[in-house]
């Protein structure tokens, strides 16, 4: 989606999609750039494509030095190169599913005729794809997050073991269980479900 509405927006030099989900958020990019500064929104918790999404209105914004509206944002941002977004709501019907963002390098013009453009491409992406097909794959992406997210709190249980049990450091423990998968040709997460095996079973 991010590239399509890239290929039609005559300004910027990225676009950024960010999907409201019930325990984060899911971004992409229609470029590399597009993917840093939503890397940037993510660690930071705000940013002006969740700004965007959360008021359900157009949010516009120069970076020129540290912004009050997003600080942490801003000041990861002033060393990628990015001067300028705009970003606006992503509603395929009544409910705001998260944002689309423009993103420029420099002082680029995303005034109101961008504006306008951005929302009436948006508009017709999301209608050509079709609700249903846009959450179809929405909660496909949920799904893999929600293993993958399964899969780091198994890891991080592991490494909390070892180190409370063996008095390793967090990276030594990360290191073992690499190790480990390595030794026995598999993955460091079925190497940590091995660690924490043991004691699971004492319970």
């Amino acid at each position: 989606m991010a590239r399509r509405i890239a290929a039609q927006i005559p300004a910027g030099d990225g676009v950024g999609v960010v999907l409201l989900l019930s325990f984060g958020f899911l971004s992409a990019g229609s470029n590399a750039f597009a993917n840093i500064v939503n890397e940037a929104q993510e660690k930071a918790g705000e940013g002006p494509g969740l700004s965007s999404a959360a008021s359900e209105t157009c949010v516009r914004a120069v970076f020129s030095g540290d912004d009050r509206r997003w600080p942490v944002f801003s000041g990861v941002v002033g060393n990628l190169g990015l001067g300028s977004t705009l970003s606006v709501p992503l509603r395929p019907d009544t409910e705001t599913l998260g944002s689309v963002t423009v993103c420029a390098r420099g002082s680029a013009d995303l005034g109101n005729v961008i504006e306008e453009m951005l929302l009436e491409v948006t508009s017709s992406v999301v209608t050509e794809l079709g609700t249903a097909r846009l959450l179809s794959q929405l909660s496909v992406q949920v799904r893999d997050l929600s293993r993958a997210f399964q899969e780091r709190n198994e890891v991080d249980i592991a490494v909390g073991v070892l180190t409370a049990r063996y008095r390793y450091s967090a990276s030594q423990a990360r290191i073992l269980l690499d190790q480990l998968a390595r030794q026995d040709g598999t993955s460091v997460v079925e190497a940590a479900r091995q660690v924490v095996g043991p004691f699971t079973d004492l319970e």
